[in-house]
């Protein structure tokens, strides 16, 4: 491997990789980030195996993506958005496995039911959501992100963010008092 390609940027790279289709510039991006992408999954994760096989998942979706990249954002935000999605569809896939052995095989209070009910109800409602606004609260609670952060991250003004969020809060907070009246 040449190099003077060591120190090229992540879109000179791309470039290169998508012209020559020579999987040492692919090789040299994954270098880069496979840390960074590997402790974002083990954070979210809270798995360390988990977290390794999130990762190599995410690098062969880039790898087979790579050609879709549009350079209308840096190469890491690209990488951030794909590892945090397949984080969440990991903790969604994970939250249903655990919701359905739990529904099958433990002796519950009734209390507790009522308690899962709900969180099922919220749940629920929250899916609910359109994409976006779903994703604009994801990237605030479970990321930390701020509301400046999330509109840099998504390309989208400041206020559109904290309208929609605030709006999602709401229509959570009025479907889930709708099903308590309902009970």
């Amino acid at each position: 491997m040449t190099t003077h390609y060591l120190n090229s940027d992540d879109s000179k790279l791309i470039k290169l990789f998508q012209q020559t289709q020579q999987h040492k510039y692919f090789e040299l991006l994954y270098s880069r980030y496979a840390v960074k992408v590997y402790s974002k999954c083990l954070y979210l994760l809270e798995n360390d195996e988990l977290a390794k096989d999130v990762t190599q998942d995410i690098f062969i979706k880039v790898f087979l993506n790579i050609h879709s990249f549009e350079y209308r954002s840096s190469f890491m935000t690209w990488l951030y958005a794909i590892t945090h999605n397949c984080c969440m569809d990991q903790l969604r896939i994970n939250q249903r496995m655990s919701y359905s052995r739990l529904k099958e095989g433990f002796d519950i209070p009734f209390e507790d039911y009522l308690r899962e009910d709900r969180l099922d109800r919220i749940i629920e409602i929250f899916e609910s959501l359109p994409t976006l606004n779903k994703k604009l609260l994801r990237l605030q609670y479970e990321e930390g992100l701020d509301q400046t952060e999330i509109a840099k991250l998504l390309k989208i003004k400041v206020g559109a963010v904290k309208m929609r969020q605030f709006r999602s809060r709401r229509k959570i907070l009025k479907l889930f008092l709708q099903s308590l009246d309902d009970e």
